[in-house]
């Protein structure tokens, strides 16, 4: 079970991009097992590159044409996303990402110490497929890799009242894109601070016989 998403560290915060969906979503379908467009490669890269911005636009700009929004709704697993459960079919590429996010200048000092809790925070994941019985077979680690630590501002940010807008945030998303044969499988995800566990979960993906 996950912690809060929001973790405090003396001066910092940081914020795990599972907020941003507030709990609401358990259950997520693929386009390709919904009759839509199949996740392409270029969509799973996107949703690495374009981190909290491509998730934030997801809200508002989701359709059937491919962009940013599109691919961050639709070809992603959030690895923070307890007990959510994602459905492609095996001509999908999607990407498996976990995102975290800190409001500059009403949760830090300054952009200094906002990187610098980026630097003691670390995203570890394993992949398990689920057995016939109904067990778990051998987990393998998921090589997450992390994007630079990156800007952006928010012209609303729901998160935090104090917080003055147009809020500048720093953002920082890991993960990785891999091909999967058709089956059952569980994610479980670590995030450790300054070597102390903070958060952890697992959700199930079902990738479809196309």
């Amino acid at each position: 079970m996950t912690t809060s998403p929001r973790t405090r560290r003396g001066a910092g915060a940081l914020i795990g991009a599972a907020a941003l969906t507030l709990g609401a979503v358990t259950t997520t379908t693929a386009p390709a097992a919904s009759d839509q467009p199949a996740c392409t490669y270029g969509d799973a890269r996107s949703v690495l590159e374009a981190g909290v911005v491509g998730h934030a636009k997801a809200f508002t700009n989701v359709g059937t044409d491919h962009g940013i929004a599109y691919s961050d709704a639709n070809c992603q697993v959030q690895l923070s996303l307890e007990d959510a459960h994602y459905t492609f079919t095996d001509e999908d590429v999607f990407a498996f990402q976990q995102t975290w996010f800190g409001a500059v200048r009403c949760w830090f000092d300054s952009r200094k110490a906002a990187v610098a809790d980026f630097e003691l925070l670390e995203d570890r994941a394993w992949l398990a497929p689920v057995l016939e019985d109904g067990t778990l077979g051998a987990a393998t680690e998921l090589e997450l890799r992390e994007t630079p630590v990156k800007y952006a501002v928010f012209q609303e940010f729901p998160f935090d009242d104090s917080c003055d807008t147009p809020t500048q945030i720093v953002y920082r998303r890991a993960g990785t894109i891999i091909d999967l044969a058709p089956g059952e499988y569980v994610t479980t995800w670590v995030a450790t601070f300054a070597g102390d566990e903070i958060a952890m979960a697992t959700v199930r993906v079902t990738i479809l016989d196309d």
